[in-house]
């Protein structure tokens, strides 16, 4: 997603600010770690037995690469919109009708 830095999030509301527009929400979808590990592993399991080809970043350590990524540039946002006011936090862990509903829900509409 986009802003995906604090330095992104601060460039972004300076160009809303000079257009006169602002931000009114920010979406957080999270997710434990060891069910992303398991989401993962899943679909490779489920795309060899299907006789289909690996995705090469279907494995734990892409995964883990882009989980340090996100805790080093992404997660100090949580923080940031947080303070704002804005962050909206959804459990991406349950069904996706009721992921879909929580975020409906967190944005208002």
């Amino acid at each position: 997603g986009f802003p995906s830095t604090i330095k992104q999030a601060k460039t972004l509301d300076h160009v809303l600010e000079e257009r006169g527009l602002t931000l009114e929400a920010v979406l957080e979808i999270r997710v434990d770690e060891k069910a992303l590990l398991e989401r993962i592993e899943g679909r490779a399991h489920s795309a060899k037995a299907r006789g289909e080809p690996i995705r090469a970043d279907y494995n734990s350590e892409t995964l883990h690469k882009r989980i340090d990524a996100y805790r080093l540039e992404t997660e100090p946002l949580t923080d940031y919109y947080h303070a704002k006011g804005m962050l909206k936090t959804v459990d991406g862990l349950k069904p996706i009708n009721v992921v879909f509903d929580q975020l409906v829900k967190a944005i208002g509409a």
